[in-house]
């Protein structure tokens, strides 16, 4: 049993992304991929009868080069709690949850991708972030940072890393509990390097209540044509045609 909830835990990891997010036309130069996760349980055994939960505490703190995820979920005489987290080029992403009372319990997660990537074109391109945080508590104990720069250049082309009820949702009208997508375009230079910091860390939920706190963030990095592209590209398009219809080809 608990194998398949801690399968089920990863699936929602993996089912969750926006259907848009992914990285494209770049180069990806590596990077830090970063999660932490906490679960803790302590029984208040002043209560009477005492709270029949012993006390548990269990944790991961992975920071590698490369894509990570990984999950934890304690169950003990009707109580369940977890956390599962996620970092890669695409996605970053945080969830726990606690259920049945009484036991003293804390859930604390943060999920950071941090990497490097040159652009293939020379051309515009649409930078899109897809995602939400939900907590128990006021939205302004919630964390969110998105950070973009051209590092080539020396210049800072997004810089947010506050509440995510505060700077941001006023920069980019956004609510608590919902899920948008915000997308900006960029002139890329295929000679520049850029780097691309993204992190979610919902608040730390606990206490004798069934909580779940949530935070994701879904990437997407794609090329936009350039008018005179698009241009040959219809021209090419039209001149085989035409060689096609007098058999030239």
């Amino acid at each position: 049993m608990r194998s398949v909830r801690l399968f089920l835990i990863v699936a929602v990891l993996g089912i969750t992304p926006c259907a848009q997010a992914k990285v494209s036309g770049v180069e990806k130069l590596g990077g830090t991929f970063e999660i932490h996760g906490h679960l803790y349980v302590a029984g208040d055994y002043n209560l009477d009868p005492p709270d029949p939960y012993p006390p548990y505490s269990e944790s991961f703190d992975i920071i590698q080069n490369e894509p990570v995820s990984h999950a934890l979920e304690y169950m003990w005489d009707g109580l369940d709690i977890g956390v599962s987290c996620e970092a890669s080029y695409e996605r970053v992403a945080a969830i726990s949850f606690i259920y049945n009372l009484p036991a003293h319990q804390n859930v604390t997660h943060l999920a950071r991708s941090d990497y490097l990537f040159r652009p293939e074109y020379s051309c515009a391109y649409d930078v899109a972030f897809s995602g939400f945080l939900v907590s128990v508590v006021p939205p302004d104990c919630d964390r969110l940072k998105v950070y973009l720069a051209d590092t080539t250049a020396g210049d800072v082309l997004i810089d947010v890393d506050e509440d995510f009820y505060g700077r941001w949702a006023e920069r980019f009208t956004w609510g608590w509990l919902d899920q948008h997508t915000e997308t900006l375009r960029f002139q890329f230079d295929d000679s520049h390097t850029y780097r691309l910091e993204v992190l979610v860390e919902p608040y730390g939920i606990g206490g004798n209540a069934d909580a779940r706190g949530f935070g994701e963030m879904n990437i997407s990095i794609t090329p936009i044509p350039v008018p005179g592209a698009a241009l040959l590209a219809t021209l090419g398009t039209s001149l085989v045609a035409w060689l096609c219809r007098r058999k030239t080809l």
